[in-house]
């Protein structure tokens, strides 16, 4: 982008890209500081609900009815509702990871990447092996639609959509069904992420500086172990790529279904087909038609390369002509 796309560019998209830009500091400053020392939202009321049912609870887990009922806060969503998955990754930053769950998405879940919302949540590090546990999330976006309209109808307001209870911990997919790229940038927010960043810096500075000279070493020569993991990772991905590519190129020029449908189509009317064979190459047909219709003749549409298994003039049951074809197809 040259100076002047970047001056012609909308104000809205503009701003998303402020936001983009401020979420991704901020989870790369998140992962630089230590467990105890994150940002942990506090527990408050919750609205549970499985699609039948909808539940009121507390921090506590107690129910409530009536004019205790909140209006706003936390959906819970029942683990009938969304797929949850572990999965074993080389060692990598927050954003590199969501970048290989997006590309992988329909190889590590059963479902297609724009049919669901996701979220993942790094978990434990093996820093002898350099692999990470990381909780991947799934929720189909027409059961988080009828999960919308249940709550919109309950008159709830959720600022987050949880497949937990824990709220530092839990999975969220409202951030991914909200858009980053949505609402307008006002005045108090580019001041708190001006404090916010300052604050972050100021934190950042301190851990450097506190962190031992050995634990840079150490990081640095695990490098090497980490970068040959993932391109060994990249290696299993491709291959599996090419087998599915390929198979699914031999399922297409050798499936029975296509070739049937073929022949129904090419078969004039007044043809019947007893028997169909297919092995791959040859398509073998053995029938009768009424008289004067060329069967043959029909078939080249197909392949011009047709052997007559049966001599002219054969006649069938019913005083019908019989064929006996085989349409050599050619290699699959």
């Amino acid at each position: 982008m040259n100076v002047k796309e970047l001056l012609d560019t909308d104000v809205e998209v503009a701003g998303g890209w402020l936001r983009d830009g401020f979420h991704w500091w901020l989870e790369e400053l998140s992962q630089l500081m230590p467990q105890q020392l994150r940002f942990q939202r506090k527990p408050g009321a919750v609205a549970w609900t499985d699609l039948k049912r909808m539940e009121f609870r507390d921090a506590q887990g107690a129910r409530l009815t009536g004019d205790a009922q909140p209006a706003h806060g936390a959906a819970v969503l029942s683990p009938d509702l969304y797929l949850l998955r572990r999965i074993e990754l080389p060692a990598m930053r927050l954003a590199d990871v969501r970048k290989l769950v997006d590309n992988e998405l329909d190889r590590l879940t059963p479902f297609r990447k724009e049919d669901v919302w996701y979220d993942v949540r790094v978990g434990e590090r093996n820093e002898v092996s350099g692999t990470q546990t990381v909780e991947l999330g799934v929720l189909p976006r027409d059961t988080a639609e009828r999960v919308e309209t249940q709550l919109k109808d309950a008159g709830f307001k959720a600022d987050a959509l949880r497949a937990g209870h824990e709220p530092g911990a839990a999975l969220d997919f409202l951030p991914a069904m909200r858009g980053r790229d949505q609402g307008t940038i006002r005045p108090y927010m580019v001041w708190l992420a001006v404090a916010a960043l300052f604050l972050f810096n100021i934190a950042v500075m301190i851990v450097r500086d506190v962190n031992q000279l050995d634990g840079l070493r150490e990081a640095t020569a695990s490098q090497a172990q980490i970068v040959d993991l993932a391109r060994r990772l990249r290696g299993r991905i491709d291959v599996e790529n090419t087998q599915r590519a390929q198979l699914l190129e031999a399922r297409s020029q050798t499936a029975p279904l296509k070739r049937l449908a073929d022949v129904t189509r090419a078969l004039p009317a007044g043809a019947w087909v007893q028997t169909l064979t297919w092995d791959g190459r040859d398509l073998h047909l053995v029938g009768s038609a009424d008289p004067g219709i060329d069967v043959s003749a029909s078939l080249k549409r197909l392949t011009s390369r047709i052997t007559s298994n049966a001599p002219a003039g054969t006649i069938a049951a019913g005083g019908r002509s019989a064929f006996d074809l085989t349409l050599h197809m050619g290699a699959p």
